[in-house]
């Protein structure tokens, strides 16, 4: 968020990169999700995503923020990178649509 508000401030538009899929969360929800493994230890490796189920694209991922936050930045949207970063095996985080609806 706070880099998306200084690329507004700084070029009067954000690049919207519709074409990648960013692995992410809330920072509540991985606290929330992180003191659930305190409490109920499971062995191996977790990964939080709260992006995983949902597949959002960054483009998506800033309109819906700035339609929860009430911002008007100047989404450009452009193709490039072409990447998926989600974390497939995060089922203990909530998911993006949770916290910004469905879309």
């Amino acid at each position: 968020m706070a880099h998306t508000e200084a690329e507004q401030v700084r070029t009067g538009q954000v690049l919207a990169r519709h074409r990648w899929i960013p692995a992410c969360a809330f920072l509540d929800d991985t606290a929330a999700a992180l003191m659930s493994l305190v409490e109920h230890p499971q062995a191996g490796l977790h990964h939080l995503d709260s992006n995983a189920r949902t597949a959002w694209s960054h483009a998506l991922i800033l309109r819906a923020i700035a339609d929860h936050l009430g911002r008007t930045w100047e989404l450009v949207e452009t193709d490039e990178p072409d990447h998926d970063q989600r974390l497939l095996d995060s089922p203990r985080i909530a998911g993006l649509d949770a916290r910004l609806g469905g879309r």
